[in-house]
């Protein structure tokens, strides 16, 4: 009776192939996973869509990586709060057979959801550092600033002591984490549809550059006359066609114009070359595209911006 007894309160240790098939499982999954984050940080960087077919090194951005850890610290934190939920309620009776084992089942939750807790926010302050300028916004930064109260709110929980008559506080952390994980997705979603938003001007300077291909056969019109002539027909060409993705003061798609013109030096040729057969020159900015602008209008709009970046060039 005594050996029976000692076996019955014995908990059973798996056997080596248990634990091997377990953790192989899991590394896989974590694996996939992070290939998965990989892709998924390729969202954020529209205009690196392109390097996929060229350059595998680009799976392994910083921003992917974070968001991999990211992802990581949410889902634990959510298996510690199921586990609180589901497992983690304390037995109305102490002596009863199970009461050591929920014991342990909840301190298991609890450590698990407090550390990954913990992490979270070091991860969402890296996500922030790590994405594209181009990706910021007020959204973005607000979302983040949910996740970090929600966080809070989470540790807070956790260190409270629950009472004898309630079931734990598996219900308010698991509550606490489906939101979240719901403002991450918001986080994300923010940040992609900031990083697309230059895409799609850059597809409409494209989609300018097909018509103006057409309207080559169109008649040309007269080579525009020097002077405020020109200037005036130049200003109408960039705002037409230009003014989508360039500003003088702020970066748009391209670069601020006030920095480029000074590189010219005012000339007005080299300026001309570039806008009739255009050349990425900086990495960090996409191709500009041939916008097919018969010779005059090319002249205009080079005349016009070489005197637009001259200390106190008209508007």
């Amino acid at each position: 009776l005594h050996v029976y007894r000692s076996a019955l309160e014995r908990t059973p240790s798996p056997s080596p192939f248990h634990v091997m098939s377990g953790a192989a499982g899991l590394l896989a999954l974590f694996f996939a996973f992070f290939l998965f984050s990989q892709g998924y940080g390729v969202l954020f960087n529209p205009e690196k869509l392109s390097l996929l077919r060229e350059h595998i090194r680009f799976f392994l951005s910083w921003n992917a990586v974070v968001k991999y850890l990211l992802f990581l610290a949410v889902f634990f934190g959510m298996t510690g709060a199921g586990v609180l939920l589901l497992g983690g309620r304390s037995a109305e009776v102490k002596d009863a057979p199970d009461a050591s084992y929920r014991e342990l089942v909840r301190d298991i939750g609890v450590k698990l959801t407090f550390l990954a807790t913990l992490v979270l926010p070091v991860f969402v302050l890296l996500d922030l550092v790590t994405l594209p300028e181009i990706a910021l916004s007020a959204t973005v930064f607000a979302t983040a600033a949910i996740v970090l109260l929600l966080s809070l709110a989470v540790c807070l929980i956790l260190s409270l002591p629950s009472g004898k008559k309630e079931g734990g506080p598996g219900a308010r952390i698991a509550t606490l984490y489906v939101m979240i994980f719901l403002a991450v997705l918001l986080h994300d979603h923010a940040a992609v549809g900031n990083a697309y938003q230059d895409r799609i001007a850059f597809q409409n300077m494209q989609a300018r550059a097909v018509e103006a291909e057409h309207a080559k056969e169109a008649p040309r019109k007269e080579p525009a006359a020097a002077g405020k002539a020109a200037v005036e027909t130049g200003k109408v060409v960039f705002e037409t066609n230009c003014a989508g993705c360039h500003q003088f003061d702020i970066r748009v798609v391209g670069p601020p114009l006030g920095e480029v013109m000074p590189k010219y030096g005012g000339d007005v040729e080299k300026l001309k070359g570039f806008i009739g057969n255009p050349k990425k020159v900086n990495p960090d900015y996409p191709s500009m595209p041939d916008l097919g602008l018969p010779e005059e209008e090319i002249d205009a709009v080079a005349r016009y911006l070489i005197g637009r970046g001259k200390p106190g060039g008209s508007k």
